[in-house]
């Protein structure tokens, strides 16, 4: 029998107000019905390379942010305020609680590295970085995309990322659940012939995977 309600690991894309570019970060949550629209119930797990002030990280000395580090959290996606939309890229049983699965993952991406004083490295490059370790592990993993830093799959998510902060600016609906967000779900397909022609189209964009696995983006 095919388990339902499985929890689901996302690429999260939050906007940086009057900056440009988007905030990445990967958040494991249980299923887009079972999720709380309580924004004080921390029903996620956030993991994430982030420069933002805090007690254990202060601001350097000559600017306005910390140095770059390595956070993970209980969170609540529409807690911050400005998360724009995700992209699901794995998912898992959900007889392992969320707060056990996160653990899991924790001890993985947690090594992935951090750098810090290089204008070229930002959060986008922990997260692509944070999935080749989760692919790496094989089995429920394995579906897990391969984006990487100028490619097509990181391509496709910034146009994503610039249609979700159009659909919110000019919708009329509050967002008051997850469910509410705009979402994709970056999927396997089947294995691609050696050779394939891979079509190249708006809702159906679909790459080649090191594995030779096809993905598609497709709207939820």
């Amino acid at each position: 029998m095919v388990e339902k309600n499985k929890h689901c690991l996302y690429i999260t894309l939050q906007h940086l107000g009057e900056l440009p570019g988007y905030h990445w970060a990967l958040l494991l949550a249980p299923t887009l019905k079972n999720e709380t629209a309580d924004i004080g119930v921390r029903d996620s797990h956030l993991f994430q390379a982030t420069n933002t002030v805090n007690l254990d990280h202060p601001q350097k000395p000559g600017s306005t942010v910390a140095a770059w580090h390595y956070e993970d959290k209980p969170a609540n996606s529409l807690r911050s305020g400005n998360m724009i939309g995700r992209i699901l890229v794995a998912k898992f049983s959900s007889t392992v609680p969320v707060t056990d699965l996160a653990k899991s993952i924790g001890m993985v991406v947690k090594s992935v590295r951090v750098v810090d004083d290089d204008a070229n490295w930002t959060c986008r490059i922990w997260v692509e970085e944070a999935l080749d370790a989760l692919r790496a592990l094989g089995d429920q993993y394995a579906v897990i995309p391969e984006v990487t830093y100028g490619g097509a799959v990181e391509n496709r998510i910034l146009e994503f990322g610039n249609e979700a902060m159009d659909k919110n600016r000019n919708s009329r609906k509050d967002i008051k659940h997850a469910k509410d967000l705009p979402h994709k779900a970056a999927r396997p397909l089947r294995r691609v012939l050696v050779g394939e022609k891979i079509p190249d189209a708006r809702e159906s964009f679909l790459v080649r995977h090191i594995d030779d696995i096809k993905y598609s983006f497709v709207s939820w």
